[in-house]
């Protein structure tokens, strides 16, 4: 991978743990929920905007809270390229509020804490691919997932801030199918 490359994905990585929200094993035996929004890219300090991008996050909560399996999508990185979809694992510890994270692929482990019976804020603790680290806090408000994360990397760190509405399964679907290049253009 070059260099130039590397804070890309780094930054990728980081948009999309945007989820990590509210296991069922208090409130329930599991479900599945849809969100649609924005991933907006800072700079340390917040001051400075980089960009942002469409993002929309699956995310199912099985065996009774003790797993949420998370995918997170957003367009490809120029147009005529595929989406980039990434699948996030967190797997509860012991009969704690604490859930170990592994991504498909393996660029991303640590830890993802919630506080509270009610599960609706959680902080991150997260290696990237052993070269860089994110760490930040999130929260369910209305129906919104809100996240900030300080992503701490070599070349460019940044400030990661998601906010995304839950959704209809239909509107997750169609904003998925959106962010797909045009026939004969990939």
């Amino acid at each position: 991978m070059t260099g130039s490359a590397r804070p890309l994905l780094l930054a990728c990585a980081a948009a999309f743990l945007s989820g990590c929200a509210a296991p069922a094993f208090i409130k329930g035996a599991g479900g599945l929920e849809y969100y649609h929004g924005r991933t907006r890219f800072f700079s340390p300090d917040g001051r400075l905007p980089y960009g942002g991008s469409d993002s929309a996050l699956k995310r199912e909560i099985v065996e009774g809270g003790g797993m949420i399996i998370e995918t997170f999508t957003q367009p490809g990185v120029s147009p005529g390229m595929p989406p980039e979809e990434r699948v996030t694992t967190l797997t509860r510890i012991g009969r704690s509020l604490s859930y170990s994270v592994s991504e498909y692929g393996g660029a991303v482990s640590g830890t993802v804490t919630f506080s509270g019976r009610g599960l609706d804020k959680w902080r991150y603790d997260l290696t990237i691919e052993g070269e860089g680290y994110l760490t930040g806090y999130g929260e369910i408000k209305d129906d919104e997932l809100l996240t900030e994360k300080k992503l701490e990397q070599p070349g460019r760190p940044m400030l990661v801030r998601d906010e995304l509405k839950k959704v209809s399964r239909k509107h997750y679907h169609l904003q998925v199918e959106g962010m797909k290049p045009l026939p004969g253009t990939e």
